[in-house]
């Protein structure tokens, strides 16, 4: 008996060690996309970290997207307050913001200028008034050509929030 349990604890130590590891990236200015961020980590038993501003943006909504409009336009990368987390560690990277003038905030690609994703797979999630994606997936394809990229998920409000993201997972397989 002794044996056997010995040999069903390697199994689930061995099993342990060689599953696969997820963590939820995300920046959010308003709080939404931060809800989407937490309600996948809830589902996927992700870990999470939460990208933020060196200098904190303003909380006046048409002040930041004038910020955002300049920030664009002269492709800035602002810095992020903090350690970034080691990546190396993980299989799959859930990364979310929400969409700024049809791309991703240029705080995400100051992250994804410090950080390796080659050969992970990458799970892009969005939250915006009415744009969608616009053209951030084939933005960070550029600057990541080497991660896996799986389908999106994009997201107008965060009603049915639960099923929107379980029924995402569920369609990329994570």
């Amino acid at each position: 008996a002794l044996v056997l349990l010995a040999a069903i604890l390697t199994a689930s130590a061995t099993f342990a060690q060689s599953a696969k590891k997820s963590i939820v990236v995300y920046f959010s200015w308003s709080g939404v996309t931060e809800s989407v961020a937490k309600e996948i980590a809830s589902q996927t038993g992700s870990e999470i970290y939460r990208i933020e501003e060196a200098e904190p943006y303003t909380r006046d909504p048409k002040k930041v997207r004038e910020l955002a409009q300049v920030e664009k336009k002269r492709n800035a990368r602002p810095a992020i307050k903090g350690t970034l987390p080691d990546l190396s560690q993980y299989d799959t990277v859930y990364l979310g913001w929400p969409c700024w003038y049809s791309t991703a905030p240029m705080i995400l690609f100051t992250f994804l200028d410090q950080v390796e994703l080659d050969g992970k797979t990458l799970a892009p999630f969005t939250t915006s008034g009415a744009t969608g994606f616009g053209s951030s997936p084939r933005d960070i394809k550029k600057v990541e050509p080497k991660a896996i990229q799986t389908k999106g998920l994009s997201l107008h409000s965060t009603s049915g929030l639960q099923k929107s993201v379980a029924d995402w997972l569920s369609e990329i397989k994570k």
